[in-house]
């Protein structure tokens, strides 16, 4: 699947010639699934296209199928967790530092303040 397919699926609309290089066959195939009412047609969009779920459904795949396999998903689970305790990490080192630089206004403050006293 090209990038381009990609993106036209994942918008939710199929254009008819795009389609048709996606299930290698003729615009006139296409035409007759949707005269069979297997594919739906989008109302108010330019051009002849489908609906991504007529088109997925014709593909087979119903509400309930996951597109990812089982190692697709542990792998991205793990990737989860990975940037989960990643990000852990970062929020502590931000608040340590926030913590220090509060420290040191207030104590660039104090020294400001006897000073001040100093000179008056």
């Amino acid at each position: 699947m090209t990038n381009r397919e990609e993106i036209v699926g994942s918008v939710g609309v199929w254009p008819l010639k795009l389609l048709a290089k996606r299930w290698v066959c003729s615009d006139a195939a296409i035409r007759d699934r949707e005269k069979a009412g297997l594919l739906k047609r989008c109302r108010g969009v330019p051009g002849v296209c489908y609906t991504a779920a007529s088109v997925a459904e014709c593909e087979g795949w119903d509400g309930n199928q996951n597109p990812m396999s089982p190692f697709e998903r542990r792998k991205l689970e793990t990737r989860i967790r990975e940037l989960e305790k990643q990000l852990a990490s970062y929020e502590d080192q931000f608040y340590f530092l926030a913590d220090a630089l509060e420290r040191a206004r207030t104590s660039i403050e104090r020294r400001e303040k006897q000073r001040g006293k100093e000179r008056a």
